[in-house]
């Protein structure tokens, strides 16, 4: 609350006789968590409701002179005119004199927020908490474990997360590969009610605090303006992608890891305009989520695309897991999770700054038709690496003379476990179609090869939308009109259909084109290509052999 002209000249006067002079250098006499008092030579000033915005400080300003009230306004002070109106207010003053204390006052009042601010920061910044030994011990028992990511799959169970198990798995590793220096980035894809929200919400849960940014979105310009170390090594969680104008900040974070931003910004004293140099470092590790089928390509190549189970069966696990939630075991489950969490958030913490290095990388056989392959044989070079990042506790620490860092080697396991994930989901990201529209074409070609059973040939077939609907319903899968229609589309682009009639106010009418291949089956999205453990396991042992012999 603001004080009367009166209060702030009784307080004023209490201790400005025994000031001395200081030659009109402001000298701070007192401050408080809101406001400043300054005394300059015969003036005082006092300064309450203090705010900085893009140009420079806004304030309620009080000036006094030899004790007397001159006067008492909000005033812009980076503003010559509002500076000027408020001086010509101020009856019986050296305006000159008192011109030159305004512009050092706001010199003294940026000062004073600076501190003020990095104090907040120090204070109610997310700073990570101390461990206790016991919890340090449970969480380095789990770092330690042979079963390391089945354990983390169950824990992901015991909060509530109904099955997507490999989806939460990945999701744990690109959130914890935020502490390496090329950080993994992932985006989920499902329709509304899907579990989306609860996929992310579970793993931010395993995640630190201090090391984790959650926001519902992002503006175009608010990552540039971010303290330069915000960003560093933090997990960025965006809960929709849909109303997020900040893509192109967070590309730039993800291929360059740091925003580099020349912006004009207004001198103190409003005359002249200079240019500011801002500069935000990352790496940033990404997690959002979609109901968008497609999402653009500069995006989708430097993401990895994990697509939520919308199956009957799926349903039917998160209904039961919603039960559970209200009965004596879905209480006790509960209690635990807390425990769950905390465990997972200390290993976190003590996970080390340590290097990976992949011994057999060479031996590695990566697909090479499409362009995008570049950025993808790096996703899964990253993915071998952040898996053997969670494992350094289980594996032996390298030092090497000519390297001021220490690392560790990733092993066959590391490749497995790596293998087991990327695999599929790559082989995904690098078709021309989405999983779902996929999916959709393969219970069409299905739906067709029944039809040409019975009446048409394959290549004669014809279909609408309400037959591709019941077909789904007969195999289980309830799915919307307007749903179905946005994995139609793709499908049409790409040729795999054919609309044969339709338009404004008329039924499409879809034909399946016969030239998928000559059986009218669809190949399986997998990563083919891609050398396999055994296969990787099998040159390593023959490379050993020559070694030895």
């Amino acid at each position: 609350m603001l004080k009367s002209a009166q209060d702030i000249l009784t307080e004023m006067s209490i201790k400005g006789s025994l000031l001395p002079s200081k030659n009109d250098i402001p000298y701070l006499e007192d401050s408080g968590n809101e406001n400043c008092k300054y005394h300059i030579g015969d003036f005082e000033y006092m300064a309450e409701n203090i705010s900085q915005n893009q140009y420079g400080i806004r304030c309620v300003l009080t000036m006094l002179y030899n004790g007397s009230l001159k006067n008492r306004n909000l005033i812009s002070l980076y503003s010559s005119r509002a500076r000027s109106e408020f001086l010509n207010k101020a009856k019986g003053v050296d305006n000159n004199k008192a011109e030159k204390h305004l512009l050092a006052l706001e010199k003294e009042l940026l000062t004073f927020l600076k501190k003020k601010q990095s104090e907040q920061k120090v204070k109610s910044g997310k700073q990570a908490p101390r461990i206790s030994e016991e919890d340090k011990q449970k969480a380095m028992e789990f770092l330690k474990s042979p079963d390391l990511f089945e354990i983390i799959k169950q824990d992901v169970n015991d909060l509530g997360l109904a099955g997507e198990s490999d989806n939460a798995l990945l999701a744990y590793l690109i959130a914890s590969s935020r502490k390496l220096s090329s950080p993994l980035s992932g985006i989920v894809k499902a329709q509304s009610s899907s579990g989306k929200s609860m996929l992310l919400k579970t793993i931010v849960s395993l995640m630190p605090e201090e090391e984790t940014i959650d926001v519902s979105r992002i503006t175009e310009q608010a990552l540039f303006w971010m303290n330069d170390m915000d960003l560093k090594h933090k997990l960025l969680v965006i809960a929709e992608r849909e109303g997020n104008n900040g893509n192109y900040a967070i590309r730039l974070l993800q291929s360059e890891k740091k925003l580099r931003l020349l912006a004009p910004q207004k001198s103190a004293d409003d005359s002249t305009i200079a240019t500011k140099w801002i500069e935000v470092c990352g790496p940033i590790a990404l997690l959002e989520s979609t109901t968008q089928t497609n999402i653009e390509i500069d995006n989708q190549t430097r993401v990895v695309e994990l697509y939520v189970d919308e199956t009957e069966h799926q349903t039917q696990l998160i209904q039961t897991m919603q039960k559970r939630s209200r009965t004596l075991e879905g209480m006790l489950a509960k209690k635990n999770a807390e425990s769950i969490m905390q465990k997972h958030k200390n290993a976190q913490r003590l996970l080390e700054n340590v290097n990976i290095m992949i011994p057999y990388a060479n031996e590695i056989s990566f697909p090479v038709k499409l362009v995008r392959s570049r950025r993808d044989c790096d996703k899964f070079l990253n993915l071998i690496e952040v898996v053997s990042f969670i494992r350094q506790f289980q594996k032996q620490v390298h030092e090497h003379g000519q390297l001021s860092t220490r690392y560790v080697e990733a092993d066959l396991t590391d490749y497995e476990i790596a293998y087991s994930l990327g695999s599929k989901v790559l082989g995904q990201s690098m078709e021309e179609l989405d999983k779902r529209s996929r999916q959709i074409l393969d219970m069409i070609v299905s739906m067709v090869e029944e039809m040409s059973e019975r009446n048409d040939s394959l290549e004669e077939a014809t279909f609408v939308r309400k037959n591709i609907l019941n077909y789904l319903k007969r195999s289980g899968i309830n799915m919307h009109n307007a749903v179905l229609q946005k994995y139609i589309e793709p499908l049409v682009e790409a040729e795999y259909l054919e609309l044969i009639s339709g338009g404004k106010g008329k039924t499409n009418v879809f034909r399946l084109n016969a030239t998928i291949n000559d059986s009218g089956k669809i190949e399986a999205a997998v990563l083919t290509g891609l050398t396999t453990p055994a296969e990787l396991e099998a040159k390593l042992n023959k490379s050993h052999k020559k070694k030895t012999q």
